[in-house]
């Protein structure tokens, strides 16, 4: 029976860790993965990302790409600035990905509003022949998603803000901005904000 010998990788350096994982030392990956545990943990958090399951998620990802791409790494900067920057890149490539699947509840939205709009005799007043559609859609994509999953699917701000990976105070806040802005184009356009306008 063979006993190996845990290696005492202290006194090795990031860089002489990085160069090991190259040649095929499966030791040193691993000990540059418990090495920097904590900061590419700090690079997921800095982005927004609270969620446990998720955040292992977009690390085990990350550790893929430093595994590997570890031959890309040039020297310029520290190891561990290279990893940081790498997994935050990974965390912002998630967000967006995930703010992307929310698309398909954007054009069910819009939908919606086109049937408001429908519904409306444009006849009546002003208001009545506003195309809501139109205004919806030239609002930017981070309030539009916002307004979405609040009042379409009926999500709370928590739940938006766990599902964008964004703060709650943001969520609050481009609601505020979502309403006010689709106010603002109505009344440009010289009409009254009816009430189910942003009900819808």
């Amino acid at each position: 029976m063979t006993i190996r010998l845990a290696y005492d990788y202290r006194a090795t350096t990031d860089a002489e860790l990085l160069h090991g994982h190259i040649a095929g030392n499966r030791g040193a990956f691993n000990e540059l993965a418990r090495r920097h545990h904590k900061l590419m943990w700090r690079a997921i958090r800095q982005v927004g990302i609270t969620n446990e399951d998720e955040g292992c998620d977009i690390l085990q990802d990350a550790l893929l790409k430093v595994h590997r791409h570890a031959h890309r790494w040039d020297g310029s900067a520290k190891v561990g600035t290279w990893i940081f920057a790498l997994v935050r890149n990974t965390a912002l490539t998630h967000i967006r990905a995930k703010s992307r699947r929310v698309e398909p509840g954007l054009i069910e939205f819009e939908e919606r509003i086109k049937s408001v709009a429908a519904a409306v005799p444009r006849e009546d007043s002003t208001v009545m022949r506003l195309d809501l559609h139109r205004y919806v859609n030239a609002m930017a994509s981070e309030l539009k998603e916002v307004l979405v999953l609040t009042t379409l699917y009926g999500l709370s701000e928590v739940e938006v803000g766990e599902r964008l990976g964004i703060p709650v105070g943001t969520v609050k806040s481009r609601k505020s901005r979502a309403r006010r802005t689709l106010r603002e184009i109505i009344t440009a356009d010289g009409g009254d904000l009816a009430p189910m306008v942003v009900a819808a």
